[in-house]
């Protein structure tokens, strides 16, 4: 079962890793874009600051849904260097994950009312599309950092001591360097 969920779940955050780089690149085009069309030709384009918002927006969502995965949450190396073996699988296990978890929860509860509350109601001004796209973000990323929080608090084992040379090693080996 591990092996089955671990597979699901690379393949989201593969997919997440993905689109936030999709988001990232479609943002720096159109912000290019921009200045180019601005200083350049002296026309500027009106549509690109919307395109380079709403991409940073889904961007933002879809990052920190990784960073959920990958437990690299700002602030918390703070605690976490400090602990060893079981007393850092516990908190990194239950405390930090259950947090996760009852945030996630709120964020898709609240973020589905905004959405569809507001975002049906709303139009972006340029393309003229409902904001409940833009808005679907909240929602749709804590359904990510939920099933990943949950994911964690299942099969994660935090005990490990993993130094800073082997971390390293395993970016490096993760980017294929």
């Amino acid at each position: 079962m591990k092996e089955r969920a671990t597979r699901v779940v690379d393949k989201i955050v593969k997919m997440l890793e993905f689109l936030t780089g999709f988001c990232a690149s479609i943002m720096l085009i159109s912000i290019m874009w921009q200045v180019f069309t601005r200083f350049i030709v002296k026309t500027p384009s009106i549509w690109t600051e919307e395109i380079a918002r709403y991409s940073f927006i889904y961007m933002a969502m879809f990052g920190a849904a990784v960073g959920v995965k990958k437990g690299s949450h700002f602030g918390m190396t703070l605690f976490t260097d400090r602990l060893k073996g079981r007393a850092r699988d516990l908190y990194m296990r239950y405390v930090v994950n259950l947090t996760i978890v009852i945030c996630s929860i709120i964020i898709v509860f609240y973020g589905w009312d905004f959405a569809i509350q507001f975002g049906m109601t709303r139009v972006s001004p340029t393309f003229l599309v409902p904001m409940t796209w833009v808005f679907i973000s909240i929602p749709l990323t804590g359904v990510f950092m939920l099933v990943f929080a949950l994911y964690n608090i299942i099969f994660e084992d935090y005990s490990k001591e993993v130094s800073l040379e082997e971390e390293l090693r395993n970016q490096e080996i993760e980017l294929n360097i």
